[in-house]
């Protein structure tokens, strides 16, 4: 897969296959992230041949509800890992770090503008902008009462 996907210069590969057993058909398909290998999605559909098309379709319209959060969820992962060259933007997601564990708001709104200070430095640093996302998410879901 890494070969598949440095000679497309694609970061995700969808691969499938069509097998027939009488009049059975089985179409397999799995998306791949080229880099790693790892497989990010996999189903299979089975049918009698005679509708073919209408599984062909059931493909269709399972791999493209499926793509978009997948694809989402591994540039997240991808993004997240990326660390930064920058250490006064390490520093400042170490400070926000701390308050990780204190569910205190003034806390939380702290934290929140020290990420926005690493962020600054750096805007595709993974961790920060993950860091950002929970502690956002947090006082979401105390200013909606959950």
């Amino acid at each position: 897969m890494k070969k598949v996907g440095r000679e497309l210069g694609v970061r995700y590969v969808l691969e499938g296959s069509v097998r027939k057993g009488g009049n059975q058909v089985r179409i397999t398909a799995q998306l791949i992230e080229a880099e790693t290998g790892a497989h990010l999605w996999a189903e299979r559909f089975d049918g009698p041949l005679e509708n073919v098309f209408e599984i062909q379709d059931r493909v269709a319209i399972a791999v493209a509800g499926v793509i978009e959060p997948a694809l989402q969820a591994a540039e997240i992962r991808r993004s997240s890992n990326r660390p930064t060259d920058d250490l006064t933007a390490y520093d400042l997601y170490l400070r926000a770090l701390q308050y990780s564990q204190s569910a205190d708001r003034a806390g939380t709104v702290e934290a929140l503008q020290t990420l926005g200070l690493a962020i600054k430095l750096d805007p595709r640093y993974g961790a920060a902008l993950a860091l950002a996302a929970c502690y956002s998410r947090r006082l979401l879901r105390e200013r909606l009462g959950r």
